[in-house]
C-alpha cells in the first residue's frame, strides 16, 4: 500500500484500507504527491509549464512503482493512492503511449484504475476511472472551491 504523503491522499488510504479489512502499513510517498507532470500536448490554452524537478520526481515514481514481476510466474498487487495528474500519466506510461496525452482525459475523485503487469511485460489495463463503488452524488472530477 503507497499513498501520496498529502493529506487528502492519506485520508483515502486509510478508508480503503479500513474498507478491505487490510492490516499493511500504508507507505507514504513524496514521489506520488500532486504535481503537473510534464506539458500536454495539445497545449490546451494552459499557461502553465511542467516544471524539470517536477517531470523527473514523477518519472521517478514511474520507474518505482511499475515493472514486469521480479520472478516469473509471481504475482503481486500494489494499491497506490495518489492524484489524478501522476496518475494519468503513469497509466499513458504504462500503456506505452505518449505521456504528453495526460491532460486529454480526466479521472473522478476516489476511482479505481487497475493495471497488470505479466512476466513477460505484457501490460493490461482492466478498468480506467471505475466509480461504481461510489453513490452517485458523491461522483467528481472537479476540486471544491
Amino acid at each position: 500500500w503507497y499513498t501520496s504523503d498529502l493529506n487528502r491522499a492519506k485520508q483515502t488510504a486509510k478508508i480503503i484500507q479500513q474498507q478491505m479489512g487490510k492490516k499493511q502499513p500504508i507507505v507514504e510517498d513524496p514521489l506520488l504527491r500532486e504535481r503537473f507532470p510534464c506539458d500536454p500536448v495539445p497545449n490546451f490554452g494552459n499557461r502553465k509549464k511542467a516544471r524539470i524537478e517536477s517531470m523527473e520526481k514523477v518519472e521517478d515514481g514511474f520507474e518505482k512503482y511499475f515493472h514486469r514481476p521480479k520472478h516469473h510466474g509471481h504475482t503481486s498487487t500494489d494499491v497506490i493512492v495518489g492524484h489524478t495528474n501522476v496518475l494519468r500519466y503513469f497509466l499513458l506510461r504504462a500503456m506505452q503511449l505518449p505521456p504528453e496525452a495526460w491532460l486529454r482525459f480526466s479521472l473522478p475523485h476516489c476511482s479505481i484504475t487497475s493495471i497488470k503487469i505479466n512476466g513477460t511485460g505484457v501490460v493490461r489495463v482492466n478498468m480506467i476511472g471505475a466509480t461504481g463503488h461510489l453513490e452517485g452524488e458523491l461522483h467528481s472530477v472537479r476540486n471544491l472551491p
